[in-house]
C-alpha cells in the first residue's frame, strides 16, 4: 500500500486561469476531484476497483483550506495533498 497522504503536482497553465490571471476555483476544484481519484486508486478502491465489485464511492463533503489565494505566474507548480 502507498503513503496515507497523496501528494500530486500541477502547473498553472494559460486555460486554468480566471479573468483576472488567478487559478480559477474552476480548475482547482477539477483538479482535487481529479487527485482524490488518483489517491483512491492507490489505496485500491479507484474506478476499475470499484466497478468489478460493483460498489461505489461518493465524494460526499469537500473543505479547501488555503493559507492564502496567490497571484499565480504561468507554469508555477502547485501541490495537492489528500
Amino acid at each position: 500500500m502507498s503513503e496515507k497522504i497523496g501528494k500530486y503536482a500541477f502547473a498553472v497553465e494559460p486555460f486554468s486561469e480566471d479573468f483576472s490571471g488567478r487559478l480559477s476555483w474552476k480548475f482547482l476544484g477539477n483538479h482535487l476531484l481529479r487527485c482524490a481519484s488518483l489517491h483512491a486508486h492507490e489505496h485500491g478502491f479507484g474506478y476499475e476497483a470499484m466497478m468489478q465489485s460493483r460498489h461505489v464511492w461518493v465524494l460526499s463533503r469537500l473543505v479547501v483550506d488555503l493559507e492564502e489565494k496567490q497571484e499565480d505566474q504561468l507554469m508555477d507548480q502547485k501541490k495537492v495533498q489528500t
